[in-house]
């Protein structure tokens, strides 16, 4: 079963999504801050994709993102840059190093979804 791991301070975000992605044939790791997303993404293994919440009050998505790409173990997992406003240039910077972007007020489940199925089929191995 292909794991995704959610990194999302907010749990009125992180909760409905990882149900959904659960009820969808994923198996889900969440985590609420950068200590805990980068330990799990050491952990586990089997994480095959990352939905990464860029902009928290509890960590820098930015940081995140840097850590998993400079690591050999992580740097080609593929990631979904989550925010709550749409920043062009920010977009424009990390374009290289996020598979996808998306708003969280314009998103709905099953559009996430379709970026999740995108990169990472629910029944692969890693």
């Amino acid at each position: 079963m292909a794991t995704v791991l959610i990194a999302e301070d907010s749990p009125t975000f992180r909760a409905p999504v990882a149900g959904y992605l659960r009820a969808h044939g994923y198996n889900v790791l969440c985590a609420a801050d950068r200590e805990e997303a980068l330990r799990l993404l050491r952990e586990h293994h089997d994480v095959g994709l990352v939905v990464l919440d860029l902009l928290t009050p509890k960590f820098d998505g930015a940081d995140v993102l840097a850590a998993i790409r400079s690591d050999a173990a992580t740097r080609g997992l593929p990631v979904i840059a989550c925010t709550t406003i749409d920043a062009p240039l920010q977009r424009h910077t990390m374009r290289h190093d996020v598979q996808a972007w998306v708003v969280k007020s314009r998103v709905s489940l099953s559009q996430l979804l379709g970026h999740v199925q995108r990169y990472l089929a629910p029944h692969s191995t890693p």
